[in-house]
C-alpha cells in the first residue's frame, strides 16, 4: 500500500483517540491521508496521549451522540472517507452502564451515518462493530456474515442493534450520497498502548508492572485472538478496494484462522512467559466473573480473503510477543511509544 489511493485524501476518524483509533491513526498517517479526529476524551493513560505530539492530525473534541456537531464537522471538512470507532468498547462496562453503551452505540452510530450525507466527496464509511454481533450458541462454528446476529450482553446487544441501524440506512443513504457503507467485523485485538480495563493483556501488563499477581477471568474461553495492525489492514483494503471503484460486499468479518484460537490459561503463559517472569495468575472471584461471556468464539473470514486478499500476517502467539515487546520497550524506556509502534508497522507491512 506504498502508493495508497488514501494519499492526500481528507479522512474523518470517529473515537481517534482509543486503543484501535491511535493504530489506525498512525497508518493513515504513514499512507499520507490529511486526518481529522473526533472524539470526546483523551486519558492521560492512552496511547493517543503518547503519540499526539507526533501525530499530522486536526483533533476535534465532540460526542457521536451529539448529531448536530457531527453534522457541522463533516460540513467544514467535507471528507472523503469516515471510518467510523467511536464506541463503549467493553463487555462489563455494558452491563454497569447499559444506557450509555446502547446510546453510544446505537444512537452514536446511526448519527455517524445520518451526517455522512452532508459531505459531497464521500466515498466511504466504514463503521467498525465486533465478532460480537453474532448469535452465540457456544457451538465454537465459526460464524459467516450471513450468521443470525444476537447478543446475550448489552454490548453485544448494541453492535448487533449497530449492524440493523446501518443496514437500513444503507437505502436511505443510497438516495441522498454515492458513498458505500460497510461494517466490519473484529474482536479480541491486541497490541502495544491498550490501557482498557478488564482486558486481558492490559491487566497482565498492569500487574507485572505493580509487582502482583494478576487476576483473570474465564480461564477456559477461546478467542480468535489477533494483533490490532491485522483487522486494521483489513479496514484500509476495504477503503481501497471501494476507492478503485470494485464491487465491495456490506460486510466483511476480519478474524484469524478458527484453528489458532487460544484460551485464556495459554496467552497468559505465552505473554508471561515472554516478558521473562515465571509469576502465575488467580481467577478472578465471583462477583466479577458473574458478568456472563461466550466461552467459545470464531469467525469465518472467507469472504474477506476472497475479495480483498485478506488474512491475518501475525499468527496468536507472534501478536502476544509483539504486545508485550511494546509495552516492554515503552515501560521500561527503552523506546517512544511512536518509535516502537511506527518500528512494529514497518515490520508488519514488510511481511
Amino acid at each position: 500500500m506504498e502508493t495508497s489511493q488514501l494519499n492526500g485524501l481528507k479522512i474523518l476518524v470517529t473515537g481517534h483517540t482509543g486503543f484501535k483509533g491511535s493504530w489506525l491513526i498512525l497508518l493513515l498517517q504513514k499512507l499520507g491521508a490529511e486526518i481529522v479526529g473526533y472524539s470526546n476524551e483523551i486519558r492521560n493513560t492512552s496511547l493517543f496521549s503518547k503519540l499526539k505530539d507526533d501525530l499530522d492530525i486536526h483533533n476535534v473534541v465532540g460526542d457521536i451522540r451529539d448529531l448536530k456537531s457531527l453534522e457541522r464537522i463533516v460540513r467544514e471538512v467535507q471528507p472523503d472517507g469516515i471510518f467510523h470507532l467511536a464506541a463503549q468498547p467493553l463487555v462489563i462496562t455494558s452491563f454497569l452502564a447499559p444506557l450509555e453503551t446502547f446510546s453510544t452505540n446505537i444512537i452514536g452510530t446511526a448519527n455517524v451515518v445520518l451526517a455522512a450525507k452532508h459531505s459531497r466527496n464521500l466515498k466511504f464509511v466504514l463503521v467498525v462493530t465486533t465478532d460480537k454481533v453474532y448469535k452465540n450458541d457456544d457451538s465454537g462454528l465459526p460464524f459467516t456474515e450471513s450468521s443470525p446476529l444476537g447478543g446475550h450482553d448489552p454490548y453485544s446487544a448494541s453492535k448487533s442493534a449497530a449492524e440493523i441501524v446501518v443496514a437500513s440506512l444503507r437505502d436511505v443513504m443510497a438516495q441522498k450520497s454515492m458513498a458505500k457503507i460497510v461494517t466490519a467485523r473484529a474482536g479480541n485485538v491486541i497490541g502495544g498502548g491498550d490501557d482498557a480495563q478488564y482486558r486481558l493483556l492490559p491487566d497482565l501488563v498492569r500487574a507485572v508492572l505493580e509487582d502482583r499477581k494478576p487476576l483473570i477471568r474465564n480461564p477456559d474461553s477461546t478467542r480468535p485472538w489477533q494483533h490490532v495492525l491485522d483487522p486494521l489492514m483489513g479496514y484500509l483494503m476495504t477503503s481501497e478496494r471501494i476507492l478503485s471503484g470494485l464491487q465491495t460486499s456490506n460486510e466483511y468479518n476480519f478474524g484469524p484462522d478458527p484453528s489458532a484460537s487460544l484460551n485464556v490459561d495459554e496467552v497468559c503463559r505465552i505473554a508471561l512467559e515472554f516478558w521473562g517472569t515465571n509469576e502465575s495468575w488467580d481467577v478472578s472471584s465471583p462477583d466479577i466473573s458473574d458478568f456472563p461471556e461466550s466461552r467459545l468464539l470464531s469467525l469465518d473470514s472467507g469472504r474477506a480473503l476472497q475479495e480483498l486478499n485478506w488474512q491475518n500476517k501475525l499468527s496468536a502467539q507472534h501478536s502476544i510477543e509483539w504486545t508485550m515487546s511494546w509495552e516492554r520497550s515503552v515501560n521500561l524506556e527503552e523506546a517512544s511509544a511512536f518509535e516502537i509502534s511506527n518500528a512494529q508497522i514497518e515490520k508488519f507491512l514488510a511481511i
